[in-house]
């Protein structure tokens, strides 16, 4: 049943029992503590900037061009823009 809904729920079942109904809650707890970036919370320009390459990178048309030459495009335009 791996993989299956019904599956999933035997196995949260299964955990709950062996570890306690908190389990989960104290698995998200102690991950938001790991946390020491901020992530792009702390930084919006970063964002738009990231955003900004990705969109300039990504394509959807297969062959049009390699993704390291769209790549050294995104590099160039943004080299020469200041966001």
């Amino acid at each position: 049943m791996t993989g299956t809904r019904k599956g999933g729920l035997k196995t949260a079942k299964t955990i709950k029992e062996r570890y306690g109904k908190d389990f989960y809650r104290e698995m998200g707890r102690k991950g938001g503590q790991n946390g020491n970036t901020g992530g792009f919370f702390d930084n919006p320009e970063l964002a738009k900037k990231a955003g900004r390459k990705g969109g300039l990178v990504s394509s959807r048309a297969k062959n049009k061009k390699s993704y390291r030459a769209r790549r050294a495009r995104a590099e160039r335009i943004l080299a020469t823009e200041e966001l």
